[in-house]
């Protein structure tokens, strides 16, 4: 008898009903059918919302064309001056920008790490100096701060500070510096400032110059405070002036940091201005090439440049991510939380037209409240459109909506952002009026009743309040005046500010009370 059949498995033994299933060709075709037919919907899905996702974007991006709004950075960046005519290019800043590329991987590499550690630890002293005086309030005389530092600190860079007159240690210690000092101020009158940034390279662009600008207007403000401690005005005008032509050097940089940054520059170099005026340091003439300089800064034009970059780079990460949807470029606006993580798988699977979705979300919210919450024409600031592109935004993150996952990592504080701006432009207003206040005093010897006797003389025209339209405000005494803005809470508080102590510390509360330039008699120094 003829027996070939196969020996029987424990598998068919024991559960023939499965075995007979899963050998059934019947079966596996119709899972093949199944997965197949599965895998056709999951890419007609994919093709569908692609495909819905760039036409929104298309016709959205139509739209911010016609109405002349750049969407890239090329439109946005003018083409690098020439060297010698360019700020940037002095041999400190033009280092920090070097870069080398890796032949085998063809990766970049920035080389100017050692060149920006290499300042800082030549001006790590810094701190100790740094008055921290505010150009909004009445501190001590900054020679008083100096000398409780170097009670703490009686050996810098060489120097036995506490052997010197406080102002006469702060001036030696800024000649050790003082290669890079003059090397920044003679760069500083060069006709155009634009820094080699590589945009290409997104969130993740290097911009080692902004906290060396910093550095730099810090020091020019505390050696001008010297130089005013030791009588020396011409020399002290001079670093006052540097001071304020450095925090300009980024005020065409289509970025948002590179806008607050300049404005946060500004107010540190002015309280060299506010001792300057209280001590009466300066001629008519001095006081008027100031105030002139003074006059031809513009922080508002700022903002919108700023904010269209800012859009431009919130587009161009979606882009990115759309072509490499790898957890470095994802991380570049991140952290590495384990939200994070599951937020990006979620980026991970979801179609490209869904990060067009995002983009047209973040553009409606720039075009249609960030952008006119500042009006360049009248000179205005309109926080509640601010407050209205935070809401909406607020509301975004709520809903937790596909088309506003990466939006809502994207989009900045608007609220923050436009009282930044507005803070500095005041700040720069303030300051200029005081000086042709001054000037009026010089000439006549008594403050005028009101500021309309300023003009047009002294001022062209009485600068406005950007919160509200009005001029500044301005009230007088016999020695004393007030010269303010109405600030944040668009409230006249009769030239009250607001400060509250933290850590044995002044911190002024910019959001609530005026902004204030007070300005007394003389005091004994």
């Amino acid at each position: 008898m003829n027996n070939d059949s196969s020996p029987v498995s424990a598998f068919q033994r024991h559960l023939p009903f499965f075995h007979r299933i899963l050998c059934s060709r019947r079966l596996w075709k119709v899972l093949g059918y199944g997965a197949l037919s599965l895998v056709t919907i999951i890419a007609l899905f994919y093709a569908v919302e692609n495909w819905r996702g760039a036409r929104a974007w298309q016709v959205v991006r139509d739209d911010l064309r016609a109405k002349g709004e750049p969407l890239s950075f090329e439109e946005l960046v003018p083409p690098m001056p020439r060297d010698e005519e360019n700020f940037a290019m002095a041999p400190m800043l033009a280092e920090l920008f070097t870069f080398s590329t890796d032949t085998a991987s063809g990766n970049t590499r920035w080389e100017g790490g050692q060149a920006s550690n290499k300042d800082h630890e030549r001006t790590k002293w810094r701190d100790e100096i740094d008055s921290g005086r505010l150009w909004h309030v009445e501190l001590p005389n900054p020679v008083e701060h100096w000398r409780q530092a170097f009670q703490r600190q009686t050996n810098l860079a060489g120097i036995h500070v506490a052997t010197l007159e406080p102002a006469r240690a702060v001036l030696s210690l800024l000649e050790t510096v003082r290669p890079q000092m003059d090397e920044l101020e003679q760069a500083s009158h060069r006709s155009a400032a634009q820094f080699p940034i590589r945009f290409q390279d997104g969130y993740a662009a290097i911009l080692p110059h902004l906290a060396t600008i910093k550095r730099y207007t810090i020091l020019f403000r505390e050696r001008a405070l010297g130089h005013l401690a030791t009588s020396n005005h011409a020399a002290a005008l001079l670093d006052t002036q540097c001071s304020l032509r450095l925090a300009e050097t980024i005020k065409r940089e289509p970025l948002l940091i590179s806008g607050l940054v300049r404005s946060a520059n500004l107010q540190a170099g002015l309280p060299a201005v506010t001792e300057g005026l209280r001590r009466r340091s300066w001629s008519e003439p001095e006081l008027a090439l100031l105030q002139s300089q003074l006059a031809g800064i513009d922080v508002l034009a700022g903002f919108p440049l700023a904010i269209r970059g800012e859009r431009t780079g919130s587009f161009n990460f979606a882009d990115m991510l759309k072509r490499k949807r790898n957890w470095e470029v994802y991380n570049a606006v991140g952290d590495d939380s384990s939200e994070a993580r599951i937020d990006y798988i979620k980026v991970w699977l979801m179609p490209s037209g869904w990060l067009d979705r995002n983009k047209i979300y973040m553009a409606n919210l720039y075009q249609q409240f960030a952008l006119p919450a500042v009006e360049l024409e009248g000179r205005r600031v309109y926080l509640d459109r601010a407050q209205e592109y935070n809401r909406r935004v607020e509301v975004g993150v709520q809903s937790g909506g596909v088309d506003r996952m990466i939006a809502n990592k994207l989009l900045p504080a608007m609220t923050k952002v436009v009282e930044a701006f507005a803070l500095g432009q005041t700040a720069v207003d303030l300051a200029e009026t005081a000086c042709a206040v001054e000037r009026f005093r010089l000439k006549t010897g008594q403050l005028p009743l009101a500021l309309d006797a300023l003009v047009p003389e002294f001022l062209n025209a009485i600068p406005t309040d950007v919160m509200d339209g009005k001029p500044l405000r301005y009230e007088t005494s016999e020695q004393d005046y007030l010269l303010y803005s109405i600030g944040a809470n668009g409230t006249d508080d009769g030239g009250n500010a607001v400060y509250a102590e933290r850590n044995g510390k002044t911190n002024w509360q910019s959001h609530e009370g005026d902004w204030v330039w007070s300005y007394s008699k003389p005091a004994n120094h």
